[in-house]
């Protein structure tokens, strides 16, 4: 089986410079490719966003500037899990 992956957010969202843009690119990168070559998604990257659209701190996923912390693996990780229930 494989499974790819999109990045989680880092400390640039909303900053709208290059950094945050690049990020986002990369995350569409890797969802075209899963539906291009039928293989599974886990997109962190959504997990993130979910998790601030619903009135979560980015700085409660992050344990430095682009790494997540103990919260935010586990939304990765609940992401994951879904490939193996």
């Amino acid at each position: 089986m494989v499974i790819l992956l999109t990045p989680t957010w880092d400390r640039s969202y909303g900053t709208g410079d290059t950094a945050w843009l690049s990020l986002v690119q990369h995350a569409l990168q890797i969802r075209r490719l899963a539906q291009e070559y039928e293989v599974g998604l886990s997109d962190s990257f959504q997990c993130f966003s979910g998790y601030i659209d619903n009135g979560g701190e980015l700085e409660e996923l992050l344990s430095f500037v682009n790494h997540p912390n103990e919260r935010g693996h586990e939304l990765i990780a609940r992401e994951l899990t879904n490939f193996f229930v």
